[in-house]
């Protein structure tokens, strides 16, 4: 956890555009999962949906 917000690097920040058609969350979960697998620390929640055949 960052104690003094000086510590934080803006070269690190980033910001993901999508389209309203996209499945943000899962767009967000697949990021997640690949920064993970990198090593990287990840922390926070990503809520998922479940589409069924009626959407």
């Amino acid at each position: 956890m960052i104690d003094n917000l000086h510590e934080i690097d803006p070269n690190d920040l980033a910001a993901i555009f999508y389209r309203p058609k996209d499945d943000v969350d899962k767009l967000l979960a697949d990021f997640v999962q690949d920064l993970a697998r990198q090593g990287v620390r990840v922390g926070g929640i990503v809520q998922r949906h479940l589409r069924d055949a009626n959407g």
